[in-house]
């Protein structure tokens, strides 16, 4: 099995974490660092301790991972003792509005993802990504060609679709325009 993830630092134990975050957040205050005070939650005076996703990220891991759990429930696999460390960590610091895992419907890819959501609701805030763990992890450049893969696939099924209930419309509607026609038609048994 392996595992991936995606903290920022590796703190050698939480009390020097916090001791960090709160040197950290004073000197960011100090020096008017507002990109960096983005990144952190002042309420907990703890900075967040994982990658945020791309917009790339997010793409790639929404367009193969399609089943999504509350990481609570979780139920579709073994999660690995690290993955439980890094849920563990997580939870403690309280700072996402959610914990999830994403996972793919099928087993083309089976590499799921452990993502945290911070913001102050579910429409406005940003995901991070915090572990992945399978039987072998995909380097990222070939996620992409999957999730590319899938998304042809997607949209071609529902232009295809789309083509055939357009199809069907100009039938209906050529069909609907002959048969007013025949009614007018005085000669067909219409109107007279």
């Amino acid at each position: 099995m392996e595992i991936e993830t995606f903290e920022i630092e590796d703190a050698s134990s939480e009390a020097s974490q916090m001791a960090n975050d709160a040197t950290a957040l004073e000197l960011i205050e100090q020096l008017g660092l507002e990109g960096q005070k983005k990144l952190s939650d002042k309420d907990t005076l703890t900075r967040v301790a994982y990658q945020e996703m791309t917009a790339e990220e997010f793409f790639v891991y929404k367009a193969l991972f399609t089943q999504v759990s509350d990481a609570k429930n979780y139920s579709a696999g073994i999660i690995p003792v690290r993955v439980l460390q890094v849920l563990a960590h997580a939870m403690q610091s309280q700072m996402f509005l959610k914990l999830e895992i994403w996972y793919p419907a099928t087993a083309r890819v089976d590499d799921p993802v452990l993502a945290g959501f911070i913001g102050p609701n579910s429409y406005t805030g940003q995901w991070y990504k915090l572990a992945r763990w399978g039987k072998a992890l995909l380097p990222f450049d070939k996620l992409m060609t999957e999730a590319l893969e899938v998304r042809r696939i997607y949209r071609k099924d529902k232009l295809t679709k789309l083509m055939e209930e357009i199809k069907m419309g100009l039938t209906i509607n050529e069909t609907t325009k002959q048969f007013s026609t025949l009614r007018e038609d005085p000669y067909v048994g219409g109107v007279s």
